[in-house]
């Protein structure tokens, strides 16, 4: 049992140590599985030895092999985060397709989350990422017989994604109108949680 738990953190790294690409590449607009993986501020072509998730961070002393400059610790949190996130959701979920769904909209919902903490916007990508996840999850549950929203209505994460983002979506409109800013809230909150609203349906989407 305890090689299940070492498999899904080092599973957790590793997909934080792309999401970390993600993060990077996503708002510049480049490629995240064509580019080879370089240095955002030599721009040096990585080697293997530099891309070991935490350890090449710990052996690196944070800083790049060739231009010596700081690695931002973001690298080393997200991988980290990513890692604790998949093993929560393994030891509710275990093995199961719920458990790769989770760690799908986990694995979106980091991406997201960093992004904004940078550049104060949910890019459109990140949105319809999440999208694809939460139909594909709809139209699993239409056939399975354990629905994953603990109802039987086939309309409630349908419902979720409507009452959520439209929540939301009131609540930047009444803003802006108190604020006189169309930056009091930002669609791509809205917008996120179009794709949450499918994952969680109603009940958990407005706990959300």
């Amino acid at each position: 049992m305890i090689a299940y738990y070492i498999i899904v953190f080092v599973f957790g790294l590793l997909t934080g140590s792309f999401l970390n690409v993600c993060i990077s590449r996503i708002p510049q607009g480049k490629s995240v599985a064509l580019l080879p993986s370089y240095c955002g501020i030599c721009g040096e072509r990585l080697k293997m030895t530099d891309l070991i998730p935490v350890l090449s961070y710990i052996f690196l002393r944070a800083r790049c092999r060739y231009c010596k400059e700081r690695i931002p610790i973001r690298y080393l949190v997200v991988e980290l985060l990513t890692a604790a996130g998949f093993l929560l959701l393994f030891t509710k979920y275990s093995m199961t397709i719920d458990f790769i769904m989770y760690v799908y909209l986990v694995s979106v919902l980091i991406v997201a989350a960093f992004i904004d903490i940078d550049h104060m916007v949910i890019p459109d990508e990140i949105v319809i990422a999440g999208l694809i996840g939460g139909i594909a999850l709809f139209f699993y549950n239409l056939f399975k017989t354990i629905d994953i929203y603990g109802d039987d209505l086939w309309w409630n994460p349908l419902l979720g994604a409507v009452s959520a983002s439209g929540i939301l979506f009131m609540i930047a409109i009444i803003g802006n109108l108190v604020y006189k800013s169309e930056s009091a809230m930002g669609m791509g909150d809205v917008k996120l949680f179009i794709p949450i609203g499918l994952f969680l349906g109603w009940r958990m989407s407005l706990f959300a």
